[in-house]
């Protein structure tokens, strides 16, 4: 696992800006913004699934508790904002129904961040992530420059085919196999993983 990059990316407003909390992104199926204290309870019911957790590392909490939420929620709204962590919301009534996130990684591939993603099981098939994840990554690319981004990267487990198609519809491009990678509750799984540059967005028309 990475810790803080060599060049830390340019911070991202605070939770006592004037500038926070109003979404980054409002697209036609969600809204993405960051997190909120009063989001706790509808982050426990999203969370609080084997069938959402079975998709993510093990260190997402499972089963994800009220004392989870309230830990992750202080983590995110901290000043100043020590990661990149953002709410997907329900366009209509603005509640929390899933989760994007950023991850520099470190020395030589501090350009490189990691994207990840997760959505309420009642959510799924509706083209909400696909979505949110190409937006996300696009923005991603014009609020920070070449400077600090160049490529995002995100990894998938072969036991979940359908997140695979979400980063398809999403513009990443399928780069290779990392064969028996992980152990999830005791199955031994590859990760599929797939990249966008800024190059790759920069030539979209």
């Amino acid at each position: 696992m990475s810790t803080t990059p060599v060049t830390a990316p340019s911070p991202l407003p605070t939770a006592s800006s004037s500038s926070f909390p109003p979404p980054i992104l409002s697209l036609s199926k969600s809204t993405i913004r960051r997190i909120r204290p009063a989001d706790a309870a509808a982050l426990v019911k999203t969370a609080n699934n084997p069938a959402v957790a079975r998709s993510l590392r093990s260190t997402f909490p499972s089963p994800y508790t009220p004392a989870d939420a309230e830990k992750w929620i202080a983590h995110c709204t901290a000043a100043p904002l020590p990661g990149y962590s953002f709410a997907i919301c329900d366009a209509a009534t603005d509640e929390l129904i899933g989760g994007l996130s950023l991850r520099a990684l470190t020395v030589d591939e501090a350009k490189t961040w990691e994207m990840g993603y997760y959505l309420a099981e009642p959510y799924w098939g509706r083209g909400i992530v696909s979505e949110a994840a190409a937006a996300f990554a696009r923005w991603a690319f014009a609020r920070w420059g070449e400077e600090e981004l160049v490529r995002l990267e995100a990894g998938v487990y072969s036991s979940n085919p359908g997140s695979a198609k979400v980063l398809e519809k999403a513009g990443f491009v399928f780069e290779g196999r990392r064969r028996r990678a992980v152990v999830k509750r005791g199955e031994v799984l590859d990760v599929l993983m797939y990249g966008l540059t800024r190059e790759d967005v920069k030539g979209e028309t």
